[in-house]
């Protein structure tokens, strides 16, 4: 997907959204354009209970591509992010249940609104 971003011919500044798992695919998109050095064609970036590391060195490439806001949307109540994808890749730190503390990162608690992995899909 990153890939077609390069190649496009179009050069509009675009915005992405993603809960969960698409929150991966957009970080990887996101990890492309930093090694191909295309800055400002991500405008926006919203990223909800996403089940990334918090790792500083991460979000501060990540910042890097998109020339606008990029937010992460957390719940502290997310009991799949809390257990299961930490039992499964070993992160620890998981930005959708935390602060992502990194300066061009803005957080925003959804607490509550998201009592569950799932409320994402009816409440946001």
């Amino acid at each position: 997907i990153a890939d077609q971003f390069l190649e496009s011919k179009e050069n509009r500044p675009m915005s992405l959204v993603a809960y969960s798992t698409g929150c991966i695919v957009i970080i990887s998109i996101l990890k492309r354009l930093v090694e191909k050095r295309r800055i400002g064609l991500i405008q926006d970036v919203v990223l909800l209970g996403c089940p990334a590391s918090t790792d500083k060195e991460l979000w501060m490439s990540l910042r890097q591509v998109v020339s606008g806001r990029l937010v992460n949307g957390y719940s502290k109540n997310d009991g799949i992010l809390c257990y299961l994808h930490r039992i499964e890749s070993g992160v620890i730190s998981v930005a959708g249940l935390k602060e992502i503390e990194v300066d061009g990162v803005e957080n925003v608690n959804v607490s509550h609104l998201v009592k569950s992995h799932f409320d994402y899909k009816k409440e946001l």
